[in-house]
């Protein structure tokens, strides 16, 4: 008879914790009503199952919302996001970083740490991924230069020490006083290149362009003996390009924050052009070696005087139709636009 009693109370017991919410605690509270299971403690902790990732794949049919604490690889805690049919395992919290102020971002599959940036630094989206970037800072005024030929051109003082031509060169003469070889019509501009000669050209080798687009110069004339650009100012090296690119929030966006705004000289639709940078790039479009002009309104190309073996030189390209600058390069018989930029 006790042992019937016995198991009759076991069984009522059994029947209570189905039947209502479970408490586990060491002061005897009763359990939150909003919780099947209740653990409380100020001294200890609850431990889920732990395994292997490879024990975890072996468990059979797992219940979407399954909880276990993975013990190797990338450890932590994990949950069937997936069915039990076809389980699809998730970290349930990012990994922890290792350095003051890094920062994680899921990528689709996994947390990934970004390491700290620099002052001053915004976190950009480049290339489906955060990176580190800077804010395009618009340039203040400076002091304004000369070239050979008297033309005066406005400056441009940026954030990282740079201080760039606002406008495109257009002189036709050496820094030493020397003429540039004027090398119109398109004849002159085939024998030029053919024969190395330092030449520029307007666009259609028409003067009327003068002022608003520059000169066209080839790569004999740029990166030649003689200088170009006034004295204490020089054809900027990729690495000067890159850092003012970089300024701007890098090759994604220069474009537009460099072009001019509006379809003035741009064509429709002049992706992204903004010119928070100031720098104001025109549409000088580009002449070819075999003398022929091309896509003035649509593009602009800058000369670098950083070779590239093989091809010429390096060179900016900014298109209408992107908000993204490119670097290429380009031959030396070709006549593209030149920013010259403070020594």
């Amino acid at each position: 008879m006790k042992t019937f009693k016995t198991l009759l109370a076991a069984l009522l017991f059994s029947a209570a914790l189905f039947a209502q919410n479970v408490g586990i605690n060491s002061d005897g509270s009763a359990p939150n009503g909003s919780a099947m299971l209740d653990v409380s403690s100020t001294t200890k902790g609850f431990l889920a199952p732990r395994m292997t990732a490879s024990e975890r794949g072996l468990i059979a049919t797992p219940a979407t919302g399954l909880l276990v604490y993975q013990t190797d690889a990338s450890s932590g805690y994990y949950f069937n996001a997936g069915t039990p049919v076809s389980p699809a395992w998730k970290a349930l919290a990012a990994t922890t970083g290792t350095q003051t102020g890094q920062m994680l971002y899921w990528n689709g599959t996994a947390w990934v740490g970004i390491s700290p940036g620099t002052n001053g630094q915004l976190l950009v989206w480049n290339n489906d991924a955060p990176a580190w970037g800077s804010l395009a800072i618009g340039a203040t005024t400076g002091s304004g230069v000369k070239d050979a030929d008297g033309n005066l051109y406005s400056t441009l003082l940026y954030s990282n020490g740079q201080e760039w031509m606002g406008e495109n060169l257009k002189t036709t003469k050496f820094r030493d006083g020397s003429s540039i070889t004027s090398l119109n019509p398109a004849s002159s501009w085939v024998t030029g290149g053919t024969s190395s000669v330092p030449g520029y050209c307007w666009y259609n080798y028409d003067i009327s362009n003068k002022d608003t687009y520059g000169a066209l110069y080839n790569g004999y004339a740029v990166n030649g003996i003689n200088n170009l650009c006034p004295i204490g100012w020089h054809v900027p090296t990729l690495d000067e390009w890159n850092s003012l690119i970089s300024l701007q929030g890098g090759t994604v966006v220069a474009g537009g924050k460099m072009k001019e705004i509006g379809i003035t000289h741009w064509v429709n639709p002049n992706t992204g052009a903004d010119n928070s940078s100031s720098f104001t790039a025109l549409p000088a479009g580009f002449v070819l070696g075999d003398g022929t002009c091309n896509n003035m309104g649509s593009v602009t190309y800058f000369w670098t005087s950083t070779v590239d073996p093989g091809n010429g030189y390096k060179c900016i390209n900014i298109a209408d139709t992107q908000a993204s600058l490119y670097i290429g390069f380009v031959q030396p018989n070709v006549g593209i636009s030149v920013r010259c930029i403070k020594d």
